[in-house]
């Protein structure tokens, strides 16, 4: 009885050892588990980083590729512009004998346009402001005027010679050919226009080579 009771204590010890034995490593196995998953999904989020870092590389080169091309194309249309003639009207006239030029209205800023205007040897500027300024006049009284003032410092002052013209104010003057030599020399710094209720200096000048470029499309 005494060595069956034995084998029975030992059997139950060794049960015991190996229930110990089995959970010790279920509870390593699952540290292991845990620790190999918590690797992968480690490794798994520095590749999605890896890659998301890569596809905001491309994005981002893309992107400057895009602008470069625009900037490029920009600068083209700018030299076409600057180099080219455009004309509203470019005729010569049977009956009177002479040749009539007008170039298109060029942007200076978003409220100011000019155009150059020929009729055989006369020739006239055109100042198209979008702000009511009165009238452009001719009487002497109170003439309309306006002052080109370039960025070597020389103003070249122009008077309105055309009709009476209200509203958005609509400047025509002749240009002599003196004048037009001096505003050949340097780009433009800024704009005055006065009309008989009140005048507006444009300095935010965006084409301030127009008259460098342009006068030779007249002569």
């Amino acid at each position: 009885e005494s060595r069956i009771e034995r084998i029975k204590q030992d059997s139950i010890a060794k049960a015991k050892e190996d229930e110990k034995l089995k959970i010790k490593t279920q509870k390593a196995t699952e540290r292991d588990y845990k620790a190999e998953r918590i690797e992968i999904l480690k490794q798994e989020a520095i590749a999605q980083a890896k890659e998301e870092k890569e596809k905001n590389a491309i994005k981002e080169a893309n992107n400057e590729t895009i602008i470069d091309k625009k900037k490029e194309n920009e600068k083209l249309e700018r030299i076409k512009l600057r180099s080219t003639c455009h004309y509203a009207m470019n005729e010569y006239d049977e009956i009177d004998r002479i040749k009539i030029v007008r170039t298109d209205p060029y942007t200076i800023n978003d409220k100011l346009t000019i155009e150059l205007f020929k009729r055989g040897r006369s020739i006239n500027v055109f100042f198209n402001l979008k702000e009511d300024l009165g009238c452009a006049s001719y009487l002497p009284s109170n003439r309309s005027y306006v002052k080109v003032r370039l960025e070597n410092n020389q103003t070249i002052s122009l008077y309105h010679s055309w009709d009476m013209n209200c509203g958005d104010y609509s400047f025509k003057g002749e240009i002599s050919k003196s004048q037009m030599a001096l505003l050949a020399k340097s780009p433009i710094k800024s704009i005055l226009l006065r009309g008989t209720k009140g005048s507006r200096e444009v300095t935010n000048i965006e084409y301030k080579e127009f008259f460098i470029d342009k006068l030779s499309c007249i002569e």
